[in-house]
């Protein structure tokens, strides 16, 4: 995939975005129930595998902090996103209609 996002592709930064959002976040986001039980350091890697491609689709030096790079791109982290979709899906599971 980094030839897709990497620094040398062709592609403007908005098109970069939306092939993270519509191929890559939801490789890290199948599964989201199950995240639940999952320990600290898991969630970290995680965290770490957004903040290394949302570096690679910007070029950012090394001294641009993680943060400024989610708020520019209007990208949340993944502890931020976590607890939303959770609260999501307990309360779709709440208002299913089982038979």
């Amino acid at each position: 995939m980094y030839w897709i996002i990497g620094r040398n592709s062709p592609l403007s930064l908005e098109n970069k975005l939306l092939v993270y959002k519509t191929v890559l976040k939801p490789v890290w986001t199948y599964g989201i129930e199950l995240w639940g039980c999952a320990s600290k350091s898991n969630i970290e890697i995680i965290q770490s595998y957004q903040s290394k491609i949302s570096r690679i689709i910007t070029n950012a030096p090394w001294y641009v902090s993680n943060q400024t790079l989610h708020s520019d791109l209007r990208i949340r982290g993944w502890i931020q996103n976590f607890p939303d979709w959770c609260r999501h899906l307990h309360s779709s599971c709440v208002t299913a209609k089982h038979r």
